[in-house]
């Protein structure tokens, strides 16, 4: 099949999804608009760029002798897979190659100059959920240490050198060294071919379906400016130390009467059978040692018996979780989180979800 049939059918198959999503629109316009929400939030994440998470000090050996510094920063990334089976399958990774960059914190004084210290920077990348469990917040300092010498290995296997094991983890204040958009790129030059096509497909359907699909409120306008919109370099300022904030009965407080909070009433309203409300509490708690600023929330479900049976949507501003026939809740964060972070466990003992989010960090 040549590439122009290859265009061809695929704008076929967009003519009769659109179709369907145009008959959507009219006939059910919650639907759609939950529809079209659902999947730019899962475009966004997909191609959100490498978040920095942590960064360890070592160095390059030759002859049992460091000759040069060595950075290694760790991202947090979605298109590195989480492991199938999470406890005993390998762990993925990838990374860049080792790159010179240079350091102002570094730099040396001569008699006439301030000069700054060139440095070897090089970048691997984990899922976010890997880092999240095992990185800085890692319960057990012996895991995040058997994490960060799997990277060691990484590096070591695929840039043929001898890294010193007598390393020193950053604290949280620095996160990667060098140049961060370096660092990323290293890591997302190997996408750029699938990226382009990307967007050459997303122009193509924006110009088969004129000015409806180069709407800002189509999904096709929203896919299409997916990688622009997350693309920017964002910087998180210190955590504020601050006491443990807790929020009692978070349940029996209304909810504001947004479009978002009308938009789940209409969607539940189709003759669906609505959930109870479960038990829960919520609270924020302050950094302590390696575990940043967070919001915690805790539901009590007794009749469920697996967290198969879940179905948990989290945003930066709140938490949606549906057990189907059982429980329905919705919670707003007191404070913006870190959602691609989110961790979640379930107790088949206490039959307690436990859902951990980091909060953007606040000056």
């Amino acid at each position: 099949m040549t590439s122009e049939e290859d265009n061809s059918k695929m704008l076929r198959e967009a003519q009769r999804v659109w179709s369907m999503l145009d008959d959507m629109s009219e006939n059910n316009p919650a639907a759609y608009r939950k529809f079209i929400d659902k999947h730019v939030k899962e475009g966004k994440e997909f191609l959100k760029p490498p978040q920095p998470c942590m960064c360890v000090k070592t160095g390059i050996l030759k002859e049992g002798y460091i000759t040069e510094k060595l950075y290694v920063s760790v991202f947090g990334w979605n298109r590195v897979p989480k492991p199938k089976i999470y406890d005993t399958d390998p762990i993925p990774v990838m990374g860049s190659k080792i790159m010179t960059s240079r350091d102002e914190e570094d730099a040396y004084v001569t008699a006439f100059h301030f000069l700054p210290e060139d440095i070897k920077v090089v970048s691997i990348a984990f899922n976010p959920q890997i880092v999240q469990d095992y990185g800085h917040e890692a319960e057990n300092p012996a895991e995040r240490d058997a994490l960060i010498n799997l990277g060691l290995d990484y590096v070591q296997d695929q840039q043929k050198v001898t890294i010193s094991r007598n390393y020193k983890l950053l604290d949280e204040s620095t996160l990667y060294k060098g140049d961060l958009a370096q660092l990323r790129q290293g890591l997302t030059q190997r996408f750029q071919k699938e990226d382009d096509e990307y967007n050459k497909q997303m122009s193509d359907l924006q110009k088969m379906f004129g000015p409806i699909a180069e709407s800002n409120e189509s999904l096709i306008g929203q896919l299409s400016n997916l990688t622009s919109d997350d693309s920017k370099v964002k910087t998180s300022p210190p955590v504020q130390k601050e006491t443990e904030i807790r929020v009692p009965g978070l349940s029996k407080q209304p909810s504001k009467n947004t479009n978002k909070a009308n938009l789940i009433q209409e969607v539940s309203s189709s003759g669906e059978k609505d959930g109870r409300t479960p038990k829960h509490e919520m609270c924020v708690k302050d950094s302590t040692g390696s575990k940043p600023r967070r919001v915690e929330v805790k539901v009590h479900l007794p009749e469920v018996g697996s967290v198969q049976e879940c179905e948990l949507d989290i945003s930066e501003d709140d938490l949606s979780l549906t057990v189907a026939e059982k429980y329905e809740l919705k919670v707003t964060f007191p404070e913006k989180i870190r959602d691609t972070y989110s961790s979640a466990k379930f107790s088949t003992k206490s039959h307690t979800l436990t859902v951990n989010l980091p909060t953007i960090k606040q000056s």
